[in-house]
């Protein structure tokens, strides 16, 4: 009588466990041969922006495909810079005329040579005419010419021999600019 209270859960159990039927088919196993790769979709190139083919044309150089380990960050394809406007819109990459880059390309040497965990992280550099004349109509403070080139004066920015800039660590945070660009 002692274990008759036991009796009934017991035999529920067992009877749970022998009605169960088998599987209706052997469980699938892992395959002993290798199986060929799953081809991941190639990603086509983005189409060059008319930017981009503009400046190659005229033989500026791309300054990520020219130095080494520089990073950009071009703030005026972008809505956090002074005019609060995409202006450069599909470009993606920052250009300069051949021996500005060289310079550059030499100062980033040296930064490393200096500081091998710092970069230089470039804000923008060749700047077209149009984009000079919007960022000129864009700015309405007194003397501005004390901060921006007037366009029928043009920038250095316009003929590709001035960059804006700072210096990233490892991370890529850059240093400061000084202002907001």
């Amino acid at each position: 009588m002692r274990y008759q209270r036991f009796a009934f859960p017991f035999a529920f159990a067992l009877l749970l466990i022998f009605s169960c039927n088998p599987p209706a088919q052997e469980p699938k196993t892992i395959p002993t041969e290798p199986q060929p790769p799953v081809e991941k979709p190639v990603e086509q190139p983005k189409p060059m922006s008319e930017y981009e083919k503009m400046f190659r044309d005229s033989g500026l150089v791309d300054l990520e495909e020219y130095i080494p380990g520089i990073k950009i960050d071009l703030k005026y394809t972008t809505l956090d810079n002074f005019v609060k406007a995409d202006v450069y819109g599909d470009l993606e990459k920052c250009f300069l005329r051949k021996e500005a880059a060289e310079k550059l390309k030499k100062a980033q040497e040296l930064l490393h040579e200096q500081h091998p965990n710092y970069t230089l992280l470039v804000f923008d550099g060749v700047r077209p005419f149009r984009v000079q004349q919007f960022m000129w109509d864009s700015l309405h403070i007194p003397n501005k010419r004390n901060y921006l080139a007037p366009p029928s004066e043009g920038s250095i920015h316009n003929y590709g021999c001035a960059v804006d800039l700072s210096i990233a660590d490892s991370l890529g945070q850059g240093a400061g600019h000084g202002n907001a660009v």
